[in-house]
């Protein structure tokens, strides 16, 4: 693995799908620098990795991008699926409640 990008104040963004990625690589002027094993782009101070869609994945990127870029703090951004209409399309949420249904007891 190459040597760490380091920024006194990196913020590494974890997201899904590239669509929902698109907004901050436009927003924050970011550049593809990594194909794989993630698409990484790479903006001021913000390093973005595309995880793909599920837990799994999610956590394999916030891995890699920890001990790659050694960011700060890890933000999980994305729209995780959410089908209610009460739910307003473009809202932001601080989700403090999460429900696993293949780990009810957790």
């Amino acid at each position: 693995m190459e040597s760490k990008i380091k920024s006194q104040y990196l913020t590494g963004l974890i997201i899904a799908t590239r669509m929902e990625a698109e907004p901050f690589i436009e927003g924050l002027g970011m550049k593809e620098i990594e194909v794989r094993p993630f698409p990484v782009y790479m903006g001021y101070d913000a390093c973005m990795v595309i995880s793909g869609i599920g837990k799994v994945n999610a956590a394999m990127a916030t891995l890699y991008a920890c001990l790659k870029f050694d960011p700060v703090w890890i933000l999980n951004l994305g729209a995780a699926g959410a089908t209610q209409e009460s739910k307003e399309l473009g809202k932001i949420y601080n989700i403090e409640k999460t429900v696993e249904p293949d780990r009810p007891h957790l």
